[in-house]
């Protein structure tokens, strides 16, 4: 299990790995398979400023399988808002914004390093743009739009994290939403809501979701 570290402070640009905790406790069937020798894939993070959560965008090396996936779309005259595809440092990534999903800064693990060095964005410009999308896809996250069927439930996962800020709270959803600062204008009844589900959960009346077997994007 991985050690969460409750203070890792989060950089604009840096590609970071997420704890096994936070996959435990999401337990969601479509994250992407855990890798018996190696880290989860490395994600982009981006510091949602409305919530205390941090959104996760895993990146992909299978840079042909995406930009023929780009190309079909564009091809359609469908929207590519979903994948973009960014030269970090010296390798292209693929950043995978249609697997998103949210989480509290202490499941952040550590930076992903290559070469002794932490890979990162460099150019401000791209880090702006990117952050811009995560943006806007959060958004119709929301609005309760789906973009694969693979795709992991970011609206239940964000339920799962905003109750366990509400229960650290000592179960009190006002006192966690004051504690927070600049907040949705409806996040106190998805911190209500939020935290009857995890009660119900605890209590075993909501069953966990299945993960589906040898799943693997």
């Amino acid at each position: 299990m991985g050690l969460v570290i409750y203070y890792m402070e989060h950089k604009k640009g840096f590609l970071y790995f997420v704890s096994d905790d936070f996959f435990q406790k999401a337990n969601d069937p479509f994250l992407k398979k855990e890798h018996e020798t190696t880290k989860r894939p490395h994600y982009f993070a981006y510091k949602d400023p409305s919530t205390p959560l941090v959104w996760i965008i895993p990146c992909s090396s299978q840079i042909a399988k995406y930009e023929k996936i780009i190309s079909d779309k564009q091809a359609a005259g469908k929207p590519t808002d979903i994948i973009k595809i960014v030269k970090i440092q010296d390798r292209k990534e693929a950043l995978l914004f249609q697997d998103m999903f949210p989480i509290l800064p202490k499941y952040l693990l550590d930076q992903y390093i290559r070469g002794q060095q932490p890979v990162y964005i460099a150019d401000p410009n791209t880090i702006y743009s990117l952050e811009k999308n995560a943006k806007k896809v959060i958004g119709l996250l929301r609005r309760g739009i789906k973009f694969t069927p693979t795709q992991p439930n970011a609206l239940r996962i964000e339920k799962l994290m905003i109750a366990e800020i509400a229960l650290e709270q000592k179960g009190d959803p006002a006192q966690a939403v004051s504690a927070v600062g600049k907040t949705p204008q409806n996040m106190k009844d998805r911190m209500a809501a939020a935290v009857d589900e995890a009660k119900k959960r605890n209590d075993n009346t909501l069953p966990a979701p299945k993960r589906p077997k040898d799943l693997e994007k």
